[in-house]
């Protein structure tokens, strides 16, 4: 760029002078276009327009359309969320901690992920954080818990294989 050439906002056409950001190519834009059309993705720190973030963690977090690939997606709700907000992570189901405590559990003889509506309470315990749910293969009642936010599942029972309908 030639020190007497006059830059242009690629947004308003103004003229640059003082504030500008470079936003890519030989593209720049002014400090109003900034503030009004564009965001800092809060994953890789790049300058883009408005309509490529999506909002992360409850909107806690914004990022762009590329870095998004890197956050789950929850099963139930469809947000976007870092690890950090996680409850389950299964091969059939991810689940965001809000989404888990509210409408699911996990069988602590299976670690199998189950809705709360699958659940059978015994001696009027309904809405505790205690339960049971049966297995599609017999009757019989499998005690219920809820997965800490470390990821861990307890054993597995072969004997319960039920999986969590889609």
């Amino acid at each position: 760029m030639d020190s007497t050439e006059k830059i242009y906002c690629c947004e308003c056409g103004e003229e640059l002078q003082g504030a500008m950001y470079h936003i890519g190519g030989e593209d720049y834009i002014c400090e109003d276009c900034r503030e009004n059309y564009y965001t800092h993705c809060d994953h890789c720190d790049a300058l883009v327009p408005n309509e490529e973030i999506t909002d992360v963690d409850n909107n806690r977090r914004f990022v762009c359309r590329e870095c998004a690939d890197y956050y789950y997606t929850c099963s139930h709700c469809g947000q976007l969320f870092s690890h950090y907000y996680i409850a389950a992570d299964t091969y059939y189901i991810t689940l965001c901690t809000n989404c888990y405590e509210d409408h699911y559990f996990t069988c602590e003889d299976c670690g199998e992920v189950y809705r709360q509506d699958e659940a059978e309470y015994i001696g009027g315990q309904a809405g505790r954080r205690q339960g049971y749910h049966r297995s599609r293969q017999g009757s019989h009642l499998r005690k219920r818990r809820w997965i800490s936010f470390t990821g861990r599942h307890g054993d597995r029972d072969a004997s319960c294989d039920s999986r969590l309908p889609r």
